[in-house]
């Protein structure tokens, strides 16, 4: 399968693909860890995160965070029946990742 001009523009603006491996490593930690929390965070700054997550769940990827969403994110928002529901699991979320690094920040050493 070859990838379209417009596909891989979305690619080529990710904040991931400039990162050094051993951040990019952030990507593939263990799911619900703070490994993956970080990435998550990094995912929500990204422009073309919801390409991203479009490109993963059309190629149905099992491993890794894309678009800000792990797997079992993934799993939900493809099992959702509706718009709103699918809505909804992004979300929550996006909520949780942003309490996280809000927490993340304020527990940071000046």
């Amino acid at each position: 399968m070859t990838s379209s001009p417009r596909n891989k523009d979305w690619r080529e603006k990710a904040l991931c693909a400039a990162l050094p491996d051993e951040i990019q490593e952030l990507f593939f930690a263990e799911k619900d860890s703070v490994k993956t929390r970080e990435a998550q965070v990094i995912c929500f700054e990204c422009e073309p995160r919801d390409s991203c997550l479009s490109f993963a769940m059309h190629m149905r990827l099992e491993a890794g965070v894309f678009g800000g969403m792990q797997p079992d994110d993934r799993d939900q928002i493809k099992q959702s029946k509706s718009f709103s529901k699918k809505k909804e699991v992004i979300d929550r979320v996006r909520a949780e990742v942003a309490l996280f690094a809000k927490h993340n920040e304020t527990t940071q050493e000046p």
